[in-house]
């Protein structure tokens, strides 16, 4: 039967999609039984989730600072005006809120709550890391493989 290996990049897209996918952590559910995970990947799911996240939040914030309803003059006296400043700006605190407990709570994070419980299935096959497997990251690492910044922690300085 073939396996199934999840790169931690596509559980991350999760954040970075506008389309709604999390179809596709269900669908993940029935196909367990071939689905291979390593510790490594548990462990960059978690770090770059957090990191995905308070890029979302800071993208999200940026925009809501820069785009707070016009308050001209003519129109700050209505109260029409004053509802509609206090409405964004309430929502505006709710969103970054919500935001900031899903990064504090991988529990109240509604993609890290499916792909924990897909992780600790135990009808998914997890590689530990073990001292054999880091000697052989090593070993990977220092000719540069995986790729990455020139000569950075390579034996190629």
């Amino acid at each position: 039967m073939a396996k199934i290996y999840i790169d931690t990049n596509w559980l991350i897209d999760f954040y970075r999609v506008t389309d709604d996918k999390t179809v596709q952590l269900k669908e993940l559910q029935k196909h367990k039984s071939n689905l291979v995970l390593t510790e490594q990947t548990i462990a960059e799911f978690r770090r770059n989730r957090v990191a995905a996240l308070k890029q979302l939040q800071a993208g999200f914030n940026k925009i809501l600072n820069s785009e707070r309803p016009p308050n001209a003059a003519i129109i700050q006296k209505l109260s029409a005006q004053k509802e509609l400043i206090k409405v964004s700006d309430e929502r505006r605190k709710e969103l970054s809120n919500h935001l900031a407990r899903l990064i504090a709570d991988e529990t109240s994070d509604p993609i890290a709550r499916d792909v924990l419980v897909l992780f600790a299935d135990t009808a998914v096959k997890k590689f530990e890391l073990d001292d054999a497997a880091i000697e052989k990251a090593h070993r990977r690492k220092l000719p540069g493989n995986p790729p990455c910044s020139p000569y950075k922690y390579t034996i190629w300085r």
